[in-house]
């Protein structure tokens, strides 16, 4: 099967930096980086299983981007202070990254993005800078994710402020606010499982992936089970 391949070089710098310098060719992908694509492409972790909050140092990946294939990565539509990784695409730097490096430097769907060339707290800003750069250091953390079970609405308006674009796969909390059903949850809740800004809505009563109907489910329901998703710090 021919592929617009690319040929890299990769050296580890330090520990949890790697450079990967990307060039392409056209050509077949050996036999090892079409396993290696495979086993990727069996794996969907859109819904996490629920994890400990653990302290999780950031990957930092620098990245020399050709331009027939780019970074290879799907995003979510730039919405608040991460971009949250959907898909890495086959011959991309991304996943030529993951072939090379370490499995602890391994880059996965559902990770974030916190910074790109020192740029940070802005998803739109961050997505940009991918475009009007062919070098980039980007920094990966994966995600801490929880469930928030038997949300009750008792007469409140929920209160939560969300983002919800076409073709985005979760719902990106824009703030919370105060008096809401979901500040009360808050205010019982330990800390690692309060909502907050920037968190991304992975899954309303279990329905995934189709953001107008769960941000539907969240304006009618009067009892919500949420999974929520952010960087782990």
């Amino acid at each position: 099967m021919m592929f617009a391949a690319c040929c890299l070089q990769g050296f580890a710098e330090s520990p949890g930096k790697t450079t990967v310098a990307v060039q392409c060719l056209e050509g077949d992908l050996d036999a090892q980086c079409m396993e290696f694509a495979s086993e990727q492409a069996q794996k969907d972790p859109f819904l996490p299983e629920e994890c400990e909050r653990v302290a999780a140092p950031p990957v930092v990946i620098k990245l020399r981007v050709a331009r027939c294939k780019g970074l290879g990565v799907g995003f979510d539509m730039a919405t608040g202070a991460y971009l949250r990784i959907n898909n890495i695409e086959t011959g991309g730097a991304l996943f030529w990254h993951n072939h090379e490096a370490p499995p602890e430097e391994h880059v996965h769907p559902g990770d974030f993005v916190v910074a790109i060339n020192d740029v940070s707290g802005d998803a739109e800003t961050m997505k940009a800078t991918i475009c009007m750069n062919r070098k980039v250091e980007i920094s990966v953390r994966p995600p801490y994710t929880f469930h928030v079970r038997g949300l009750e609405r008792e007469g409140k308006q929920l209160g939560l402020q969300l983002a919800c674009r076409r073709h985005n796969m979760a719902l990106v909390v824009q703030d919370v606010l105060d008096n809401g059903a979901v500040a009360k949850w808050n205010a019982a809740a330990p800390p690692g499982r309060r909502i907050q800004a920037n968190d991304h809505i992975l899954s309303v009563n279990g329905v995934v992936r189709h953001t107008s109907e769960m941000r539907d489910l969240v304006n009618s329901c009067e009892r919500l089970d949420l999974v929520v998703s952010r960087p782990a710090v």
